[in-house]
């Protein structure tokens, strides 16, 4: 018993004794401030993303609905083939994804065409800002990014950590690398950080 008492001393002691090890990182000198927004801001930003997305939610939340209809359509039909008797069931034609009756179907249909003009993801809006600031100037006005929305708060910093940079350079060529357009942020590209909490809101918008 003594011995056993004295081992776990032992362990604790020495365990106690071990130095804390401190590790050196440089800081990336390519790297960008955040712009900075007070809480006032980014709330108000954030509600007003879900109210505009808010068409965009129905039409995925739709899109669900629909692709389990057809799911289940494909599997009457398949019951129907292995039945010669039965009359097979007709393939379900694009314009039958979305029928009319369905409830909110103009707001269904807004979001879908809202789709066309935004970008979701850290990946899409990598390749976009990336895209804009290879091609500046080439690329049309109407394809061009103005807003970046991203929730600094609920990501790992270093999977944004290239947005401030990356979003300068896109904004310099989409200015002609203008210092002037750069310098007075007049028009342009917009990045904009969000608490902690906004991921949530927008994907529940």
């Amino acid at each position: 018993m003594s011995v056993i008492a004295k081992g776990r001393a032992t362990m604790r002691t020495v365990s106690e004794k071990r130095r804390q090890v401190f590790k050196h990182a440089l800081g990336k000198p390519q790297a960008m401030a955040w712009p900075e927004a007070d809480q006032e801001t980014q709330s108000g930003i954030v509600d007003m993303l879900c109210t505009a997305l808010g068409p965009v939610g129905m039409y995925f939340a739709e899109s669900r609905r629909a692709s389990k209809r057809l799911a289940h359509r494909k599997r009457r039909a398949v019951r129907s083939a292995n039945n010669r008797n039965s009359k097979k069931e007709p393939p379900v034609k694009p314009s039958e994804r979305f029928p009319t009756t369905i409830d909110n179907y103009e707001s269904v249909m807004a979001g879908k065409d809202l789709l066309a003009h935004i970008v979701l993801g850290i990946n899409g809006t990598t390749r976009m800002l990336e895209r804009q600031a290879r091609s500046g100037l080439s690329v049309p006005e109407s394809e061009r990014i103005a807003l970046v929305v991203v929730c600094k708060g609920d990501v790992d910093p270093q999977m944004i950590a290239h947005f401030p940079g990356l979003a300068h350079t896109a904004h310099a060529a989409a200015n002609g690398n203008s210092r002037e357009s750069t310098k007075s942020g007049d028009g342009g590209l917009r990045l904009v950080g969000v608490g902690k909490g906004a991921e949530q809101k927008l994907a529940n918008a």
